[in-house]
């Protein structure tokens, strides 16, 4: 999945950068995008066995999760990474299923 993708790139970055700032942030958002994907694995569950209640609740806490790495980048140094357009994104998806649920 696209939260799954970001993970790994979220990690992938956290290794690679030689900023400590970034460093910081990138290791904050895989941890974001971690939970992120737990919460999406639930959705899939509780839509399976038609709680949509559950498929909200859950979504709320991806989109939470979501929101808490993009406000990681709102203070410089400015990045343009690919994570960030992942996050838009999702968060897009995430307001589909909230609609539909």
């Amino acid at each position: 999945t696209n939260a799954k993708k970001s993970l790994i790139l979220a990690n992938s970055l956290a290794k690679t950068t030689t900023n400590p700032q970034l460093k910081q942030r990138y290791s904050s958002c895989a941890e974001s995008y971690d939970a992120a994907v737990s919460d999406i694995e639930n959705a899939q569950k509780d839509l399976a066995i038609g709680d949509f209640n559950g498929v909200n609740i859950v979504t709320s806490g991806a989109m939470t999760e979501i929101d808490d790495c993009q406000d990681k980048f709102v203070q410089p140094p400015n990045v343009t990474s690919l994570l960030l357009k992942n996050c838009k994104t999702l968060k897009d998806i995430c307001n589909i299923i909230l609609v539909i649920s």
